[in-house]
């Protein structure tokens, strides 16, 4: 927990507000997808919004690798150390 705490000192601005809106993307990427299986279990002849709730929920772990790996990736390009 010590090692974890210290790395998210260590992140950089720009990486923080990369990692929040990523958050709030995967947030509303979810939400959307809840709605959609609430509103097709209303009603119950509509099966295209718990196909698309399906398929929102089969991206979810494609993104958060995708943005995972952004964040490191600006993480990584905004601490290395220029060589003179």
């Amino acid at each position: 927990m010590k090692i974890f705490s210290e790395f998210c000192k260590k992140l950089t601005n720009h990486t923080k507000l990369f990692l929040l809106i990523s958050l709030f993307f995967l947030a509303a990427v979810f939400f959307a997808s809840a709605c959609f299986s609430l509103l097709s279990l209303r009603y119950e002849t509509c099966f295209v919004l718990e196909e698309y709730a399906d398929a929102l929920l089969r991206c979810l772990r494609p993104c958060c690798a995708v943005l995972g790996g952004g964040a490191i990736a600006l993480q990584w390009l905004e601490t290395r150390q220029p060589k003179n």
